[in-house]
């Protein structure tokens, strides 16, 4: 049986989001003997470069090419930053790319991730569609964006990319944390739940989500976004 593993090759980031769980206070990297130690432990299939930016490691482009020679499928979470910092022929060596957009405008995207995201996020879809790299837009659910999910698969359909949601976990802060209920009994429509519950908080977020073909649910979770008529139904408390 093979294994497909996540892999930070370094918690260093360029940017500061309120909402990241890593440890802005101490560096942690692994070094190109760990990765390997890893890959010759464990029957491994592909692997996803996340955590921070892996463009920060000072061998990031060796450790991506050594993986790709031992015939390891590679696919990258980025910010954009990473992406920018890659030459073609690295970008290249991934079957997938996906950049996190949180708000559906510049504007909104920029205040929550920093200045100049927006355009750099988007610079990324377009260079990694150019190189025929499947792109997929990554959102993180939380309490500032939760109503804004559909207008954030607008924006990655627009620009050819495919959509996922991961729902936000706490780490650093419970300041963004979502909290669910399932609809109350006989109500199974957004129209019932919103009359029944009379509170205009409600969003039924997996029948939004899911009207488009491209979209794409995180499996064997059980906050995982889902297609259903008694999908949760998120609310700010």
């Amino acid at each position: 049986m093979a294994l497909s593993i996540g892999i930070g090759l370094t918690n260093a980031c360029d940017l500061a989001c309120a909402h990241c769980y890593r440890d802005p206070h101490s560096l942690d990297e692994l070094s190109l003997e760990q990765v390997l130690g890893v890959c010759d432990a464990l029957p491994i299939r592909s692997v996803n470069l996340g955590t921070g930016e892996n463009g920060l490691h000072p061998r990031y482009a060796e450790i991506v090419e050594t993986l790709r020679g031992r015939g390891v499928k590679l696919s990258l979470t980025s910010n954009g930053f990473t992406i920018d910092e890659s030459s073609d022929e690295t970008l290249r060596a991934f079957r997938e790319v996906e950049v996190s957009i949180d708000f559906p405008t510049a504007s909104a995207q920029d205040a929550f991730r920093g200045p100049g995201n927006w355009k750099r996020v988007m610079g990324a879809i377009a260079r990694a569609r150019r190189l025929d790299l499947t792109v997929t837009v990554l959102s993180v659910m939380m309490k500032p964006n939760y109503r804004l999910l559909p207008e954030i698969a607008r924006v990655a359909f627009a620009a050819g990319a495919n959509y996922r949601v991961n729902v936000y976990q706490p780490v650093q802060t419970d300041a963004f944390t979502l909290s669910y209920r399932y609809p109350p009994a006989g109500t199974t429509t957004p129209r019932a739940i919103a009359k029944s519950s009379g509170r205009s908080s409600y969003c039924f977020v997996a029948v939004t989500l899911t009207t488009s073909p491209l979209l794409k649910s995180t499996p064997n979770r059980p906050d995982a976004t889902r297609s259903s008529s008694t999908a949760p139904v998120a609310s700010v408390m």
